[in-house]
């Protein structure tokens, strides 16, 4: 990872830095086509395959009910959540 200081570029550096990739969606939806045609068709047992394909887990169950669940968070990050949310 290469570190800048903004105020020691030239604009011809910022110019440079700040350019976007050119890419290729062909080769992107060659990749993506293939999940989303899987998990259509075999839905959960789709996303438990690739879950444990690209994230190493199988979890079990796929979906929980959160109200099953108690969660304690501090005040701050209940705020912060509170603050996004609205």
């Amino acid at each position: 990872m290469n570190n800048y200081t903004y105020d020691s570029l030239t604009k011809e550096e910022l110019k440079q830095l700040c350019r976007r990739p050119k890419m290729d969606f062909q080769s992107i939806f060659g990749q993506v086509d293939p999940i989303i045609h899987k998990v259509k068709q075999e839905g959960d047992a789709g996303i438990n395959h690739f879950t444990h394909k690209f994230d190493g887990v199988s979890p079990n169950p796929l979906v929980i009910n959160p109200t099953d669940r108690e969660v304690s968070i501090d005040s701050d990050t209940k705020n912060a959540i509170d603050t996004a949310f609205d």
